[in-house]
């Protein structure tokens, strides 16, 4: 999506990734639902811990959104 190649600031690809992420939730509820009723969800990327990441969003989406479904534990 750019940032990698410098295209797109943190901010820019945060707001690009979560707007996905909205789409991809709306247009694919059925998986979504899915990923939700698991008991264990490990979420993975070859970026380096603590660093800004998609995965990060991610788990910060899934906590915001589903707050009631989703408990966020930390890196592994």
């Amino acid at each position: 999506m750019g940032y990698k190649n410098k295209l797109l600031t943190e901010k820019q690809y945060t707001i690009l990734y979560l707007k996905m992420l909205d789409a991809s939730c709306k247009n694919n509820k059925r998986e979504w639902d899915k990923l939700l009723a698991m008991n264990s969800v490990t979420l993975v990327c070859y970026c380096p811990k603590n660093t800004f990441c998609h995965r990060h969003l991610l788990a910060k989406y899934l906590a915001d959104k589903f707050s009631n479904q989703v408990e966020l534990i930390g890196e592994v």
